[in-house]
């Protein structure tokens, strides 16, 4: 039993851990599409709560520089901003 439960604490935590985007820019995840020129905006971890303490308005700009390399913003992520009582507009 005890090994049971070591192996299910060392999933969950590798799980919560674990990064569900390729970098973040002024505070926002994002991920690289195939076509390696774009990105989506999507959460920062999985259990989606380190944006739910953001407030007021929320500006995805257009495009996002990385690493030496511009990057055009051309969607928002299924779940991007689950729990994000706190924003109260989005532009984009």
């Amino acid at each position: 039993m005890k090994r049971l439960l070591f192996i299910f604490a060392t999933f969950l935590i590798t799980w919560l851990s674990a990064s569900a985007y390729n970098f973040m820019v002024n505070g926002l995840a994002y991920n690289k599409n195939s076509d390696g020129t774009s990105l989506t905006v999507t959460y920062d971890r999985p259990d989606y709560t380190n944006y739910n303490g953001r407030k007021g308005s929320l500006i995805i700009p257009e495009k996002v520089t990385y690493s030496g390399k511009t990057y055009t913003v051309t969607g928002i992520g299924q779940d991007a901003f689950r729990y994000c009582d706190g924003i109260t507009s989005l532009s984009i």
